[in-house]
């Protein structure tokens, strides 16, 4: 189990803060044509928190249709499916928005990069601290973030949503779909062995987490090369916070319903939890969360999907064949 993250006051993540003491004499962002560090920060988390609000009203709002005996025979998920599609592409570029931050405390005038890109431009450059920033994200990215996004820019892979509805509870999730070597459209064998699909309530705490977690690496990483360059963080005052729409996107996800899929029974969970009303929690993987999942048979399945108009083979989550 990994040390908690504990944030305080308006959920604002460490980078939002100190990004303001880096000493002067480091910053080398106008010679970039870049914003400053922290504003580049700032409008990233702005982003973030206007997808992850986007896909959670889009979530609450096609509850009630799902709750319904019939749905409808439009794609239910259309617009959600969408707004997941901007939030995966919004974490991507806030990754790659970090590492801008990083090339920001490098003069360009010193290094020539063999490729184009902030991270290759960093490994050029030989910065001293990227590992601080990259290894304790790698996981995540290499086994999550990146496939997904690479599927969908690259392999014209598909977002596809699928729900749970029983009596008394309704859960909603997403999945990649993908061609097999068969000439099967189903969820990728890659990203979701056994023919399955992940639930929202695991999926937007997963990201949340690493949002934070990437902005404590980062801090990290910043703090360690001022170190090494002799200097000292030199902060006046705390700077404000990015944006209220953030702490509104926390404090939602940490109460949604913890309404995950059966192989994500045994999966490791993120807890998201506000303590003391001004405290916020973040642990990945947590051992203190009780998950469930109601009887087997005792659930209709949605799922939708859309033909090429080629394509004739299709598998879905947990049903078995095509």
């Amino acid at each position: 189990m990994t040390n908690p993250i504990i944030v305080h006051g308006d959920f604002t993540p460490i980078a939002g803060r100190l990004l303001t003491c880096i000493p002067q004499e480091l910053l080398f962002h106008s010679k970039h044509k870049l914003r400053h560090p922290l504003g580049l920060y700032n409008i990233s988390l702005q982003q973030l928190a206007s997808d992850f609000g986007r896909v959670i009203d889009l979530v609450d709002a096609i509850r009630p249709r799902l709750s319904a005996t019939a749905p409808g025979a439009d794609d239910i998920y259309a617009d959600l499916m969408r707004a997941q599609v901007n939030l995966l592409y919004s974490l991507r570029e806030h990754i790659d928005d970090c590492h801008t931050i990083l090339m920001c405390l490098v003069d360009p005038d010193k290094v020539t990069p063999r490729e184009p890109g902030a991270d290759n431009f960093l490994r050029s450059a030989k910065f001293p601290t990227l590992s601080l920033f990259v290894q304790p994200m790698k996981r995540y990215l290499d086994e999550y973030l990146l496939p997904v996004v690479n599927r969908l820019k690259h392999r014209q892979g598909r977002l596809r949503g699928i729900s749970f509805v029983a009596n008394d509870s309704l859960r909603v999730g997403y999945f990649l779909e993908e061609v097999d070597e068969n000439e099967v459209a189903g969820p990728s064998t890659a990203l979701h062995p056994g023919n399955t699909a992940w639930s929202f309530a695991r999926d937007l705490r997963l990201n949340l987490y690493h949002v934070f977690l990437a902005s404590e690496c980062l801090v990290r990483a910043v703090v360690r090369f001022v170190e090494m360059s002799n200097l000292t963080l030199c902060c006046s005052a705390a700077a404000a916070g990015a944006n209220g729409r953030w702490q509104a996107v926390a404090r939602r996800i940490a109460q949604f319903e913890i309404g995950v899929f059966p192989q994500e029974l045994t999966m490791p969970f993120p807890l998201i939890e506000i303590v003391n009303e001004g405290t916020l929690l973040l642990q990945y993987p947590s051992q203190n969360v009780a998950l469930s999942f109601p009887p087997k048979g005792s659930s209709r399945v949605i799922v939708t999907t859309q033909g090429d108009g080629i394509t004739r083979s299709f598998r879905f989550p947990y049903f078995q064949g095509t």
